[in-house]
């Protein structure tokens, strides 16, 4: 998306290079399920692992026509792959609930999912891959590409080590609460922020030759996600000790001050997808990568610290790791503009 000049060979090779990543990623899932199954001690909980990195290999054998349309700035037709998937699998995923498959019809949901996309993407940017792999494209690549997979690491670190460490230490009751409070937080941001998410980065793309431009969409964008995000989360944290009994019971009470600590999570992402797509779009995704590993180290350490606190001490390390980087993506953000 980002590369000036695109040739078919950087498509090709690119294909090429996910399809290895993510067949050798899928076989070492298959092969450490039944480690999984010891480390968690849960029956069954292998099966499941092995079966979801199936949707690892369909989202990789996506990317490159997304990608296609996405530098096309054909959103439409990515909005199409998109709903399409999610009536899919939110079909095949009801169904099979409803006839006592259980926690496979969430598996089924993300393959059915996962799939559906990757077809309806593949249809619309009507690109085939050649069979060739070529050095130099994916050196050329390669340059960008590597800080952006070395953050897309440190965000996974993000999402699932809290989520590991605190259904191992803490169990499963303080671990329900704390996702259930993040998944809120992050569905609402989705669902107001994705559209800026997926245009953002490809506009300072297109820009990147421009500076007083680049300044002038970074500045309108962050003044309409403030419009936005400011009182929708707040409205979120407010409401949370009325509505979340209402909505799930009594037993979910205690999900209550994670909700609250989550929307000041979700005002700190907010803003960040504009210097990520900024830093990005620029071509200087080394220096996001910096301010990611700062967060990440931070968010550990407090993590460990804050762990004898249970759900909450963790969701306070997040959050707090979230706002300690952002001094520095905003110094990044001004000297490069």
């Amino acid at each position: 998306i980002q590369i000036r000049r695109l040739r078919s060979d950087h498509a090709d090779t690119l294909f090429w290079t996910l399809q290895v990543l993510s067949g050798g990623l899928v076989l070492a899932a298959i092969l450490l399920r039944g480690a999984v199954e010891r480390f968690f001690d849960q029956e069954g909980l292998g099966a499941l692992f092995a079966a979801t990195s199936f949707v690892l290999y369909l989202r990789a054998t996506a990317a490159v026509p997304r990608a296609l349309l996405t530098r096309e700035l054909r959103f439409a037709a990515t909005a199409f792959a998109t709903i399409a998937a999610e009536v899919a699998g939110g079909a095949v995923g009801l169904c099979l609930a409803l006839t006592g498959y259980g926690v496979w019809s969430l598996i089924f949901l993300q393959l059915t999912s996962a799939a559906v996309q990757m077809l309806a993407l593949w249809w619309k940017a009507a690109w085939k891959p050649h069979a060739r792999w070529s050095r130099r494209p994916f050196e050329e690549l390669w340059r960008f590409s590597a800080s952006r997979g070395l953050v897309n690491v440190l965000h996974f670190f993000d999402n699932h080590l809290p989520r590991i460490i605190l259904g191992r230490v803490a169990g499963a009751t303080d671990l329900g609460h704390f996702v259930f409070a993040k998944r809120l937080l992050e569905m609402t941001a989705n669902t107001l922020l994705s559209p800026v998410k997926e245009v953002s980065m490809p506009v300072f793309a297109r820009v990147q030759n421009n500076l007083e431009e680049a300044r002038r969409v970074y500045c309108d964008g962050s003044r309409l996600t403030a419009t936005a995000v400011f009182p929708a989360f707040a409205g979120i944290a407010l409401t949370a000790p009325l509505l979340v009994p209402l909505a799930v019971g009594k037993s979910w009470i205690a999900a209550v001050p994670l909700i609250a600590l989550f929307a000041l999570n979700a005002y700190r992402k907010s803003f960040n997808i504009w210097n990520s797509a900024l830093l990005r779009g620029l071509g200087k995704p080394e220096w996001l990568l910096a301010a990611d590993i700062w967060r990440t180290v931070g968010t550990i350490a407090l993590i460990f610290l804050l762990l004898p606190h249970g759900s909450i001490g963790v969701c306070l390390a997040v959050v707090i790791g979230t706002f300690v980087s952002w001094p520095l993506a905003m110094r990044y953000v001004a000297r490069l503009t």
